[in-house]
């Protein structure tokens, strides 16, 4: 039989049907991811499946919105999200306070979210070995948690049957909806999800981040110790002090240690062991936590480092904080946050002007600086490329004590490794800064 006159009865047929190809209905399959604290989630793969029908994964953006343009489905359709990267995303030593809280019936974890968050090890409850797990991750043991995603994702109308027990499923027991069904494409229902960042029970995560970077400025809060001078093969105690009365609940940060090997912290005002600290080469990695919160006074002694000089030198060339390994927080009455760092005290030198951090370093389009000046005065602020040619320079006048300053790449156009150079008619320091396009 001639082809066309087959096309044209098809044609006819498919007229007298209503049906068009070019005229065929379209669906549109949409939705948002967003945390329960309504934050559009990042860098999600949404799929859309069904039997014998492919689609390309949609990534979300910062607003957490994925689209699908469908015009059939064979039985039924199943949309899923997945994003597992940056696992420490959000993470810190207040989320182990929080979930030591709820094991102990202090303050139960308040919502189903939470406990999926707190289940670092996805074991389908909330134990002690999620705070060991956690807190491997704080201290730069893992990079990934080994039986579980950075992201979980559930739909945002799943009626969890007991919202203290999200594992439990009426169907499936020990689970939880993380895919959504759809079988009609005229009424497909409710298409969000809700984002859960593992590990992350105070919802502190970012989660528009694609890069591991340190969090948002924090207020310095001063330790301090006092100078000592060695030699090379010296074995020396080093006490910490904290510089006021307060109420601690807890801290963690990078201890740095040229020039010498760490031996151990011996346990001071704080019941501190081996559990809260990991050693690495010439650098100790620490987390410690006191979930009822405790009282120390000003210059008690929280802990006492002790150390083995592999060089001469003294304690103000080897000892800072940082946040390299784990990030650098101390956390104060009703969990306020503040960043730490090591003053060493010599009654014998006059006090220096001193760069305490960078935060976010490397940073894309404003960081801000915390520093100590001795002395009121007029203090410049200047960056050099690396070359030494100065690209920036500002000025303002101010007072004694702990200042920050607000760096933005839209007063300058160079962008890599800059220097910065903070002086006073006294003083000055200098600081590396890596600006990103």
């Amino acid at each position: 039989m001639n082809h066309n006159y087959i096309q044209v009865i098809v044609c006819a047929l498919l007229s007298l049907s209503g049906f068009s190809a070019s005229t065929a209905q379209s669906y549109t399959l949409s939705g948002t991811i967003k945390t329960e604290l309504d934050q559009g989630v990042k860098n999600v793969a949404v799929t859309l499946s069904s039997p014998g029908q492919v689609y390309p994964t949609y990534i979300t953006g910062d607003d957490g919105f994925y689209s699908f343009q469908v015009q059939s489905i064979n039985g039924e359709a199943t949309i899923s999200a997945a994003r597992n990267d940056f696992h420490k995303n959000g993470i810190s030593t207040l989320d182990l306070v929080k979930i030591q809280k709820h094991l102990l019936g202090i303050a139960p974890l308040d919502s189903p979210y939470q406990y999926i968050a707190a289940d670092a090890n996805n074991s389908q409850n909330v134990s002690a070995i999620d705070l060991i797990e956690i807190r491997k991750m704080i201290l730069g043991l893992y990079n990934e948690f080994p039986s579980n995603q950075s992201w979980r994702f559930v739909p945002a109308d799943y009626v969890f049957p007991d919202p203290y027990n999200p594992w439990l499923n009426m169907i499936y027991p020990y689970t939880f909806h993380e895919t959504i069904t759809i079988t009609d494409l005229e009424n497909p229902g409710n298409l969000d999800f809700i984002g859960i960042k593992i590990g992350d029970v105070n919802g502190t995560a970012q989660p528009h981040l694609n890069q591991i970077l340190p969090r948002e400025s924090l207020v310095p809060f001063e330790l301090k110790t006092e100078q000592q001078f060695y030699r090379e093969g010296d074995i020396i105690n080093v006490p910490i002090r904290i510089s006021s009365n307060q109420k601690l609940t807890g801290f963690q940060f990078t201890l740095a240690a040229p020039g010498m090997e760490i031996l151990n912290i011996l346990p001071g005002q704080i019941s501190i062991s081996e559990e809260h600290f990991l050693i690495y080469n010439g650098k100790m990695a620490v987390s410690w936590f006191d979930e009822n919160t405790i009282d120390v006074a000003a210059e008690d002694v929280l802990f006492t480092l002790q150390l083995r000089a592999t060089n001469s030198g003294n304690i103000s060339q080897a000892l800072s904080i940082n946040s390299e390994i784990t990030g650098a927080e101390i956390y104060l009455a009703n969990e306020e946050t503040f960043l730490p760092f090591l003053n060493i005290h010599d009654q014998h030198v006059e006090s220096d002007l001193k760069i305490i951090s960078c935060a976010p370093n490397p940073w894309k389009e404003e960081t801000t600086v915390s520093f100590y000046i001795p002395e009121s005065d007029q203090v410049s602020f200047t960056l050099f490329d690396v070359s030494g040619r100065e690209i920036f320079s500002t000025s303002t006048y101010l007072k004694r004590g702990h200042q920050q300053y607000q760096l933005r790449s839209s007063d300058f156009k160079a962008r890599g490794m800059l220097v910065l150079e903070i002086k006073t008619a006294k003083y000055s320091e200098v600081m590396k800064l890596i600006v990103t396009e």
